[in-house]
């Protein structure tokens, strides 16, 4: 027999770790079909594997022959390794994807370990001599055991986290998909409407912005805001279900007639929409398309078993390079609109250049005016009073001004229904209170008077519920004499006389003030008020007063009957806007009790007013 060297047991060894590694992966891969190719590339091994074993059997019993089976074998096994090679070029060609190979379990590797010992008892019946398994044979097989059992366990552990790691990436797949899908779910809901599925306000706004940033210059094209008229009529006849009906049924019809243009489309809020479109448009094409959506909108809704019929009113704005931002050109959309709507119903209108130049000049009056108070700009001037006949000052009107730095002096008329529009007038009013009653208390002291110092009233003010409990706390506050303030009421709000308007009146005549109405004549107010509303005095309005002269008989008679009038019912008369002696004589005859104006005094400041009338 003859003797190995470390090489032919390198060998042997080999392919018996070939041949039990095999055994256990078939064991391990039972459920799963193998490829053709690999089929064939693991019965070459294993017949290369078997065919060395009997070849290495041979070499130590002495019985090898050239001429034998074992070289035959040897080709077979190369021949089915390289038709296994050719198979598998060809399905890789094809783009064949092969199903992935999976372990079944543990239960199949201590299977597997169990063929080892099968192994060693073949290889004896094998050996011609049948000898026991000597210590060589047994350490021999101790290791190809535990060979077997790492590799099979490492194979094992492999196959397993590469199942783990396919759960993990599948589920990390499904939760990118459930927040991809989220994500998008929520970028909806903010920036579509959720009743209409418009763009909403902001996300319309944002849209544009990007555009004009895009572009690097002003975009060319219109803004169109559509609003639905008197859309609370519809809610308050029918129901807010049949409101929402209408503005969901208004955005399909939008829908449908803006999808051959694609513009983007909003809306704005409530029965507000807006619509961006881009390109060159004249205003013949403009009032056009207007009036095509108008007619569109004005088709019956069928809601339940009624039928509304509704009009819109539009407001355009086409741009121009003064307009820079989304917020500049909605606004002036939205100026138009309501410039439309203030004309009546179903109203278009065209912003132009005077109305942009008009707004933009209020909106900048209204920015200056919040910021007066910090800036202390607000001050009072005083225009004497005096009485008829005598000529003795008995009192002074209190007129408000503002100097602002940038616009200058600017007039009551202006900046005081901006001020009543934004609620100013509450805090502006208290002011003027509070510094009229000041100054009143302060000369009326220092020079032993009585004077009466009018206060112009605010109609928001008025009939403000705690109007009233601000002038007593005032009062209380300064200890000053009731009698010694006049509340002026502008004749227009006799407009709209209410029992919480008279309440009002008195409240302030319980307090112990004056109550004059300003303005008298301008063509608001009539007799019959003078003697319901507690008045004690009636400042007859400048127009009247420039008709009173000796060429005018039928302006002198106007005046003389208000005055009478007034006489009979127990109101005291004052004329406003005297500014010359004829009217002041003829005024005296005709028995008016007080004058103001220009022919004897301007309103001035306090010092001024003090150095004039009081030292």
């Amino acid at each position: 027999m003859i003797q190995l060297d470390f090489t032919s047991v390198a060998s042997i060894l080999l392919d018996l770790s070939i041949l039990i590694s095999v055994v256990a992966w078939l064991f391990g891969m039972l459920r799963t079909r193998l490829p053709q190719y690999l089929r064939l590339v693991v019965l070459g091994i294993c017949i290369y594997a078997l065919s060395d074993l009997v070849y290495y059997h041979q070499i130590i019993h002495d019985s090898y022959s050239t001429t034998g089976i074992i070289n035959l074998c040897y080709g077979v096994a190369f021949y089915c390794i390289g038709i296994g090679a050719v198979l598998w070029i060809r399905d890789t060609r094809r783009g064949v994807k092969y199903v992935p190979l999976t372990n079944v379990g543990n239960r199949f590797r201590s299977l597997a370990i169990a063929t080892i010992p099968v192994l060693m008892l073949l290889l004896q019946i094998i050996d011609p001599a049948k000898r026991p398994v000597d210590l060589t044979m047994a350490i021999l097989a101790a290791l190809v055991i535990t060979l077997n059992w790492w590799v099979t366990r490492y194979i094992q552990l492999s196959v397993e986290n590469a199942r783990l790691l396919q759960q993990v990436q599948s589920h990390n797949l499904f939760l990118e998909h459930v927040v991809s899908k989220q994500s998008v779910e929520l970028i909806d809901a903010q920036n579509k409407d959720s009743m209409t599925y418009l763009l909403t306000r902001r996300y319309f706004m944002q849209l544009l912005d990007t555009k004009i940033q895009e572009h690097h210059s002003p975009i060319t094209g219109c803004i169109l805001i559509m609003d639905i008229d008197r859309l609370n009529a519809v809610n308050l006849a029918y129901s807010f279900d049949a409101g929402d009906f209408v503005v969901t049924e208004c955005a399909k019809r939008l829908q449908k007639w803006n999808t051959p243009y694609q513009n983007l489309l909003a809306r704005m809020g409530g029965g507000e929409f807006g619509m961006y479109c881009a390109g060159e448009y004249n205003n013949h094409k403009l009032i056009s398309v207007c009036h095509e959506i108008q007619a569109m909108m004005h088709e019956p809704f069928h809601y339940q078993n009624e039928s509304i019929v509704i009009t819109v009113s539009i407001g355009v704005a086409v741009l121009n390079s003064a307009m820079d931002s989304a917020s500049m050109i909605v606004q002036n959309a939205e100026l138009a609109l309501e410039h439309a709507k203030s004309q009546g119903y179903s109203q278009l209108y065209l912003l132009d250049a005077k109305i942009y130049e008009s707004a933009k000049h209020s909106s900048r009056i209204d920015l200056l005016l919040r910021q007066s108070f910090a800036h202390q700009e607000f001050e009072l001037f005083y225009q004497p009073q005096f009485s008829l006949p005598g000529h003795q000052l008995v009192g002074a009107e209190s007129l408000l001004r503002w100097k602002n730095n940038e616009l200058g002096y600017t007039p009551p008329s202006l900046f005081i229904p901006l001020a009543e529009q934004t609620g100013l007038i509450r805090p502006l009013g208290k002011w003027v209170l509070e510094k009229a009653i000041a100054q009143t208390l302060q000369w009326n002291r220092e020079y032993d008077k009585a004077l009466r110092i009018g206060i112009n009233i605010s109609p928001v003010q008025l009939t403000d519920e705690g109007f009233a409990e601000t002038v007593a706390q005032c009062l209380q506050q300064s200890g000053i004499n009731p009698e010694w303030l006049e509340i002026e009421i502008t004749e227009s709000i006799m407009l709209k006389p209410s029992e919480s308007l008279f309440q009002a009146f008195m409240k302030l005549r319980e307090l112990g003030l004056s109550i004059a109405i300003d303005d008298f004549g301008a063509g608001h107010a009539s007799f019959g008020y003078l003697s319901t509303y507690p008045f004690q005095k009636v400042k007859i309005d400048k127009t009247l007063i420039d008709n009173v002269s000796f060429d005018n008989i039928n302006g002198m008679h106007v005046v003389k009957s208000i005055i009478d009038m007034s006489r009979t019912i127990g109101i005291q008369t004052i004329a406003e806007g005297v500014e010359d002696e004829e009217q002041l004589v003829l005024l005296e005859r005709l028995g008016c009790n007080q004058i103001q104006g220009y022919v004897w005094g301007r309103p001035v400041r306090s010092q001024d007013f003090e150095k004039l009338y009081l030292q």
